[in-house]
Protein backbone atom coordinates (compact mmCIF):
# COMPACT_ATOMS: atom_id res chain seq x y z
CA UNK A 1 0.00 0.00 0.00
CA UNK A 2 2.72 2.47 0.86
CA UNK A 3 4.89 1.74 -2.20
CA UNK A 4 1.61 2.51 -4.22
CA UNK A 5 1.14 5.84 -2.15
CA UNK A 6 4.62 6.52 -3.07
CA UNK A 7 4.00 5.97 -7.00
CA UNK A 8 1.05 7.83 -6.81
CA UNK A 9 2.35 10.52 -5.56
CA UNK A 10 5.38 10.67 -7.15
CA UNK A 11 2.72 10.55 -10.64
CA UNK A 12 0.73 13.45 -9.25
CA UNK A 13 4.15 15.68 -8.81
CA UNK A 14 5.49 14.39 -12.26
CA UNK A 15 2.01 15.85 -13.73
CA UNK A 16 2.01 18.95 -11.23
CA UNK A 17 5.66 20.12 -12.71
CA UNK A 18 4.44 19.07 -16.35
CA UNK A 19 2.04 21.20 -16.25
CA UNK A 20 4.45 24.05 -14.81
CA UNK A 21 6.86 22.94 -17.60
CA UNK A 22 4.39 23.56 -20.35
CA UNK A 23 2.96 27.15 -18.44
CA UNK A 24 6.09 28.44 -18.41
CA UNK A 25 6.88 27.70 -22.37
CA UNK A 26 3.59 29.10 -22.55
CA UNK A 27 4.50 32.39 -21.26
CA UNK A 28 8.10 32.32 -22.53
CA UNK A 29 6.49 32.38 -26.13
CA UNK A 30 3.81 34.72 -25.43
CA UNK A 31 6.72 37.13 -24.96
CA UNK A 32 8.93 36.14 -28.00
CA UNK A 33 6.19 36.02 -30.55
CA UNK A 34 8.96 35.84 -33.19
CA UNK A 35 10.04 32.05 -32.18
CA UNK A 36 6.18 31.44 -32.06
CA UNK A 37 5.84 32.42 -35.78
CA UNK A 38 8.81 30.20 -36.85
CA UNK A 39 7.22 27.05 -34.28
CA UNK A 40 3.90 27.53 -36.02
CA UNK A 41 6.15 27.36 -39.49
CA UNK A 42 7.90 24.76 -38.75
CA UNK A 43 5.05 22.44 -38.10
CA UNK A 44 3.38 23.87 -41.33
CA UNK A 45 6.24 22.62 -43.47
CA UNK A 46 6.74 19.29 -42.24
CA UNK A 47 3.07 18.98 -42.23
CA UNK A 48 3.06 19.59 -46.13
CA UNK A 49 6.26 17.42 -46.48
CA UNK A 50 4.51 14.53 -44.39
CA UNK A 51 1.01 15.08 -46.76
CA UNK A 52 2.89 16.02 -49.60
CA UNK A 53 0.70 19.46 -50.00
CA UNK A 54 2.81 20.82 -53.18
CA UNK A 55 1.05 24.02 -52.68
CA UNK A 56 2.67 24.54 -48.98
CA UNK A 57 5.77 23.50 -50.65
CA UNK A 58 6.22 26.21 -53.01
CA UNK A 59 5.14 28.56 -50.15
CA UNK A 60 7.49 27.45 -48.15
CA UNK A 61 10.49 29.53 -49.50
CA UNK A 62 8.78 32.99 -49.09
CA UNK A 63 7.33 31.65 -45.97
CA UNK A 64 10.98 30.90 -44.82
CA UNK A 65 12.23 34.41 -45.51
CA UNK A 66 9.64 35.78 -43.98
CA UNK A 67 10.44 33.72 -40.39
CA UNK A 68 13.98 35.18 -40.90
CA UNK A 69 12.98 38.41 -41.11
CA UNK A 70 10.91 38.98 -38.74
CA UNK A 71 13.30 37.01 -36.31
CA UNK A 72 16.25 39.30 -37.10
CA UNK A 73 14.07 42.40 -36.60
CA UNK A 74 13.06 40.67 -33.53
CA UNK A 75 16.02 40.94 -32.19
CA UNK A 76 17.35 43.90 -33.52
CA UNK A 77 14.59 45.68 -31.06
CA UNK A 78 15.27 43.32 -28.53
CA UNK A 79 18.86 44.68 -28.37
CA UNK A 80 18.12 48.33 -28.72
CA UNK A 81 15.47 48.07 -26.10
CA UNK A 82 18.35 46.26 -24.00
CA UNK A 83 20.54 48.76 -24.79
CA UNK A 84 18.70 51.69 -22.70
CA UNK A 85 16.58 50.15 -20.17
CA UNK A 86 16.35 52.84 -17.91
CA UNK A 87 13.85 54.93 -20.94
CA UNK A 88 11.27 51.95 -20.01
CA UNK A 89 11.40 52.25 -16.23
CA UNK A 90 8.36 53.84 -14.01
CA UNK A 91 9.34 56.97 -11.87
CA UNK A 92 6.07 58.47 -11.19
CA UNK A 93 7.34 61.54 -12.15
CA UNK A 94 5.20 64.77 -11.19
CA UNK A 95 5.48 68.96 -11.84
CA UNK A 96 4.43 70.37 -8.87
CA UNK A 97 5.37 73.82 -9.75
CA UNK A 98 4.05 76.05 -12.10
CA UNK A 99 0.63 74.61 -12.44
CA UNK A 100 -1.47 74.18 -15.76
CA UNK A 101 -2.75 77.66 -16.98
CA UNK A 102 -0.36 79.12 -14.73
CA UNK A 103 1.02 82.72 -16.41
CA UNK A 104 4.68 82.75 -16.53
CA UNK A 105 7.71 85.60 -17.34
CA UNK A 106 10.93 84.48 -18.94
CA UNK A 107 12.69 82.78 -16.79
CA UNK A 108 11.02 80.03 -14.81
CA UNK A 109 11.98 77.63 -12.29
CA UNK A 110 10.44 74.43 -12.64
CA UNK A 111 9.67 71.69 -9.25
CA UNK A 112 8.59 68.58 -9.19
CA UNK A 113 9.25 64.87 -7.72
CA UNK A 114 9.73 61.45 -8.37
CA UNK A 115 8.86 58.15 -6.81
CA UNK A 116 12.35 56.51 -8.24
CA UNK A 117 15.44 58.44 -9.41
CA UNK A 118 16.51 58.19 -13.33
CA UNK A 119 19.89 57.57 -13.87
CA UNK A 120 22.02 61.10 -13.35
CA UNK A 121 21.50 63.05 -16.43
CA UNK A 122 18.59 61.29 -18.02
CA UNK A 123 16.10 63.35 -16.75
CA UNK A 124 15.52 67.00 -19.21
CA UNK A 125 12.83 69.30 -19.69
CA UNK A 126 11.86 70.58 -22.99
CA UNK A 127 9.03 73.63 -23.88
CA UNK A 128 6.98 72.56 -26.84
CA UNK A 129 4.33 74.74 -29.23
CA UNK A 130 2.59 72.28 -31.69
CA UNK A 131 5.63 70.43 -33.10
CA UNK A 132 8.39 72.54 -32.19
CA UNK A 133 10.84 71.61 -29.47
CA UNK A 134 13.37 73.79 -27.53
CA UNK A 135 15.80 71.38 -25.53
CA UNK A 136 15.76 73.15 -21.80
CA UNK A 137 18.10 72.34 -18.64
CA UNK A 138 18.68 68.66 -17.71
CA UNK A 139 17.04 68.40 -14.30
CA UNK A 140 18.47 68.28 -10.75
CA UNK A 141 17.50 65.51 -8.56
CA UNK A 142 17.80 65.31 -4.60
CA UNK A 143 18.14 62.41 -2.84
CA UNK A 144 14.87 62.85 -1.04
CA UNK A 145 12.93 62.29 -5.01
CA UNK A 146 12.59 66.41 -5.26
CA UNK A 147 14.08 67.87 -8.56
CA UNK A 148 14.31 71.15 -9.85
CA UNK A 149 15.31 72.57 -13.39
CA UNK A 150 15.31 76.09 -15.25
CA UNK A 151 13.50 76.45 -18.20
CA UNK A 152 13.53 80.24 -20.48
CA UNK A 153 10.39 81.13 -22.26
CA UNK A 154 11.82 83.32 -25.04
CA UNK A 155 9.83 85.25 -27.83
CA UNK A 156 7.31 88.38 -27.95
CA UNK A 157 4.66 87.45 -25.60
CA UNK A 158 1.74 86.30 -25.11
CA UNK A 159 1.66 82.59 -26.37
CA UNK A 160 0.70 79.46 -24.86
CA UNK A 161 3.23 76.84 -24.28
CA UNK A 162 3.69 73.29 -22.55
CA UNK A 163 6.86 72.74 -19.85
CA UNK A 164 7.59 69.21 -20.52
CA UNK A 165 9.56 66.49 -18.39
CA UNK A 166 11.41 63.07 -20.23
CA UNK A 167 13.79 60.63 -19.77
CA UNK A 168 16.08 60.85 -22.42
CA UNK A 169 18.37 57.85 -23.98
CA UNK A 170 21.80 58.51 -25.11
CA UNK A 171 21.02 60.07 -29.02
CA UNK A 172 19.05 62.28 -27.55
CA UNK A 173 21.48 64.06 -24.96
CA UNK A 174 23.86 64.13 -27.52
CA UNK A 175 20.81 65.93 -29.62
CA UNK A 176 20.19 68.40 -26.70
CA UNK A 177 23.97 69.32 -25.83
CA UNK A 178 24.84 69.62 -29.88
CA UNK A 179 21.25 72.47 -29.40
CA UNK A 180 22.43 73.63 -26.65
CA UNK A 181 26.21 74.71 -28.00
CA UNK A 182 24.51 76.12 -30.94
CA UNK A 183 22.58 77.89 -29.70
CA UNK A 184 25.48 79.70 -28.03
CA UNK A 185 27.24 79.95 -30.37
CA UNK A 186 24.48 81.75 -32.41
CA UNK A 187 23.27 83.99 -29.44
CA UNK A 188 27.40 85.49 -29.31
CA UNK A 189 26.58 85.77 -33.23
CA UNK A 190 23.64 87.88 -32.40
CA UNK A 191 21.55 85.51 -34.52
CA UNK A 192 17.91 83.66 -33.25
CA UNK A 193 18.19 79.95 -32.00
CA UNK A 194 15.72 77.72 -34.51
CA UNK A 195 13.53 75.28 -32.27
CA UNK A 196 13.76 71.06 -33.35
CA UNK A 197 11.13 69.73 -35.42
CA UNK A 198 9.69 67.22 -33.86
CA UNK A 199 10.42 64.96 -30.52
CA UNK A 200 13.58 62.61 -30.08
CA UNK A 201 12.95 59.01 -30.61
CA UNK A 202 14.47 58.01 -27.53
CA UNK A 203 13.11 60.25 -25.44
CA UNK A 204 9.90 59.10 -23.11
CA UNK A 205 8.04 62.12 -21.59
CA UNK A 206 6.69 61.64 -18.48
CA UNK A 207 4.78 64.86 -17.35
CA UNK A 208 3.81 67.85 -18.82
CA UNK A 209 1.73 70.99 -18.54
CA UNK A 210 0.05 73.97 -20.62
CA UNK A 211 1.16 77.55 -19.24
CA UNK A 212 0.76 81.07 -20.71
CA UNK A 213 4.15 83.56 -21.66
CA UNK A 214 3.23 86.96 -20.22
Amino acid sequence: MATNNTKNGMAAEEKITSRRTILRIAEYLKEHPPLLFAIAIGVILETAGALGVETLRILAVPLLFVLVAGLFVHVYLQVRRDAEPWLHGRYGITIDDPRDGADLGEKVRVKGGCQKSPPPGTLRLFTRVGTRLWPQQVAHVFPNGHWEATVYLGGTAPYEIDIVVAVVGQSAQALCEYYKKVGEELKAAGRHHVPLDGWPRNAVEQKSVHVTRV
